[in-house]
């Protein structure tokens, strides 16, 4: 598995953590190994950013991750919201 890590960003004059984004993260089959494979094994300070339309799977994360995991449960903008973007 490939290393990720932020001590080459610092050596480089980079002190800011690492910001990973997954976008519509749709992992089922593989979400138990990123957990407890992929996550643990990231070094430095590291930012994970999760999103998808869908609930974690309820055994995953561990309990321990639960721990240091915010779920923020995003609602529709309201339609006048939503227009000033369009």
């Amino acid at each position: 598995m490939a290393r990720i890590t932020t001590q080459g960003r610092a050596a480089a004059g980079h002190p800011r953590p690492l910001l990973l984004v997954f976008d519509t993260f749709k992992m089922r089959d593989l979400e138990e190994q990123f957990w407890e494979r992929f996550l643990p094994d990231l070094h430095g300070t590291v930012l994970v950013v999760l999103s998808s339309r869908s609930s974690p799977r309820p055994d995953v994360p561990s309990p321990g991750w639960r721990m240091v995991v915010d779920e923020i449960v995003l609602t529709p903008l309201p339609d006048e919201a939503a227009r000033r973007w369009y």
